[in-house]
């Protein structure tokens, strides 16, 4: 499959000309770019022995795993992201009794982009841009070419023009990231987003709420 063969989204970008949405994106992106994330980085070893672990939120060493497969043009993907994903970290990753581990899954050339991104602003800022994108997923998804937005929130996140330009002609990166995206259909038949494996079973679709995370990961038996 290339990535020429992602679906194009189409639409108007809607300009950022919120003042409070704005200021809440440079807030976030400044955090992002002068502050190191513990417990976020791009992880090497592969919970389940695919080529590309994903982006570990969460302690290493956490007895439950959990996969997300999402596409950064997904609504519910945001949804999960800026309403669930708050509950969860303070409940069950930042106690290290859970980690999780975000796998791009991109459905059309703009969550490509958005996803090269992500990867491009190193561990550290991994978890800062995704949030970012999430919350401002209105203002920038919907439009036939998102890079000059993509390049304003990397701009505020610490990534200069040039190293962006290069981010977005980077074709090896966009190729390990459909890979990513082939390997999720291949091993666990991932057809839609977000979807989750929790400790190599795959749970119900869609944006699951905190209850419903909270029920299955409290009944996980130590070593199960």
């Amino acid at each position: 499959m290339s990535i020429l063969s992602i679906t194009i989204s189409c639409g108007r970008m809607n300009p950022m000309n919120t003042i409070k949405r704005l200021t809440l994106t440079i807030a976030a992106l400044v955090a992002v770019a002068c502050v190191s994330v513990p417990g976020v980085r791009a992880e090497t070893t592969s919970p389940d022995g695919l080529a590309d672990g994903g982006i570990l939120i969460g302690k290493a060493d956490a007895p439950i795993t959990i996969i997300e497969y999402a596409s950064m043009t997904c609504p519910h993907c945001a949804h999960f992201a800026t309403e669930t994903l708050p509950k969860l970290k303070a409940a069950w990753l930042d106690t290290g009794k859970a980690r999780l581990f975000f796998r791009e899954f991109p459905f059309d050339q703009p969550a490509l982009l958005a996803s090269k991104l992500v990867r491009c602003g190193g561990p550290a800022r991994s978890e800062g841009f995704i949030e970012v994108l999430f919350r401002e997923q209105r203002t920038w998804a919907t439009g036939t070419d998102p890079r000059p937005f993509l390049a304003q929130i990397g701009k505020l996140g610490g990534i200069g023009q040039e190293q962006f330009d290069a981010c977005m002609a980077d074709q090896a990166l966009a190729q390990a990231i459909v890979q990513t995206r082939l390997e999720g259909a291949q091993k666990y038949g991932i057809d839609s987003t977000p979807t989750f494996i929790i400790n190599g079973e795959k749970a119900k679709g869609g944006a699951m709420t905190f209850e419903e995370f909270d029920k299955l990961l409290s009944a996980i038996k130590p070593g199960g």
